[in-house]
């Protein structure tokens, strides 16, 4: 398996090229099928190498890694990282951060995203295909076709209209 297909390396470097600093929304998530490494991604640098986001090796840490050396990891039975297909992240990267902190791991943080984030304040984000619905009927505009940046816009203008203070 492909770990970051076209599509998901366009809005990881979308991301990472964004002139101000943001918490996103994780993009992709990998994991060692037999054991504890995990990361959940948000950018990715212009090097195509240098990713950003929450590591697990044994401890959680918010940094920098590796996409050669997440690729070239082979377990004890021979598999390699796999990229998570069911991983549908509705929160920002400080909302993981602040779970994994409080349980230990990213696995644990998993478990309890929900309250974490509501004990910050931290609605969840919507999933893109209901974000989509939402363009297509009130502005008759497909979210498939934007750019990675105009679908980021889409995403807070979609949250903003939503919002009820």
């Amino acid at each position: 398996m492909e770990l970051i297909p076209d599509d998901i390396r366009a809005h990881l470097l979308a991301n990472g090229a964004a002139e101000e600093e943001m918490d996103y929304i994780p993009v992709v998530k990998f994991f060692d099928p037999c054991g504890r490494g995990t990361w959940i991604i948000t950018e990715m640098m212009d090097d195509g190498d240098s990713l950003l986001g929450l590591c697990d090796l044994g401890f959680p840490e918010l940094g920098y890694a590796s996409l050669t050396e997440i690729q070239s990891v082979t377990n004890r039975l021979g598999l390699s990282i796999q990229r998570d297909l069911d991983f549908r992240p509705c929160f920002p990267l400080s909302v993981y951060t602040e779970a994994a902190r409080l349980t230990g791991s990213i696995i644990g943080a998993e478990q309890v995203i929900d309250a974490v984030a509501a004990s910050m304040g931290t609605p969840p984000m919507p999933r893109d295909d209901v974000i989509a619905e939402w363009m297509g009927l009130h502005y008759g505009r497909n979210f498939d076709a934007e750019s990675e940046p105009a679908k980021a816009s889409w995403r807070a203008r979609y949250v903003a209209s939503h919002r009820r203070d």
